[in-house]
C-alpha cells in the first residue's frame, strides 16, 4: 500500500510529465525556419560565458564591472570567457558610434579560455561603445556595451 505523501509525489511527477509533453508539442510544430536562427544563437550564447567590461584585471579576473564611466577614466578593460572553442580564433570587435575602432584576435588555447583586450579612450570618444565578440568565420558570439560620458 503507497503512503499518501507517495501518491502526491506521484501525481505532481505525471502532471509535470504531461506539461512537457505539450511543450515539445508544441515546440515541433513551430515552423522549422523560425527556430533555426534560435538554436544557432543559443550554441553561440553557451561559448561566451562571461563577458564584462571592467577597470581592471587581477589574476586572469575582472575587478569590476562597468556599464559606463567618465572621461576622467581613459582606460577600459573588456573581459570574456570562452568555452570549448579550443583551437579557434575569437576576435574582440571595439565599436564606437557604429564605427570599428579596433579589433583584437585570440587563439583559443584551451576547454576554458579567459581572454581579455583593453581600449585606450580619448575625451572626446563619448557615447555607446561595444564589443563584439566574433568568431573566425565573423559569426557573432556574443555582444556587451558601456557608455563613455563627459564628466562634470
Amino acid at each position: 500500500m503507497l503512503k499518501p505523501i507517495s501518491v502526491v509525489a506521484l501525481l505532481v511527477t505525471l502532471s509535470l510529465s504531461a506539461t512537457v509533453g505539450l511543450a515539445q508539442t508544441d515546440t515541433l510544430s513551430i515552423d522549422q525556419s523560425q527556430t533555426e536562427g534560435t538554436a544557432v544563437s543559443a550554441t553561440r550564447a553557451k561559448q561566451i560565458t562571461r563577458a564584462v567590461f571592467t577597470n581592471g584585471i587581477e589574476s586572469r579576473e575582472p575587478i569590476d564591472r562597468v556599464d559606463s564611466l567618465t572621461t576622467q577614466v581613459n582606460n577600459i578593460f573588456f573581459f570574456c570567457e570562452v568555452r570549448d572553442m579550443e583551437g579557434q580564433t575569437v576576435t574582440h570587435r571595439w565599436i564606437h558610434d557604429e564605427k570599428k575602432m579596433a579589433e583584437v584576435s585570440f587563439e583559443i588555447g584551451g576547454p576554458r579560455w579567459r581572454v581579455y583586450s583593453s581600449k585606450t579612450l580619448l575625451p572626446e570618444w563619448t557615447g555607446r561603445w561595444k564589443v563584439e565578440i566574433v568568431d573566425g568565420e565573423g559569426n557573432k558570439l556574443d555582444e556587451r556595451s558601456f557608455v563613455y560620458e563627459k564628466a562634470e
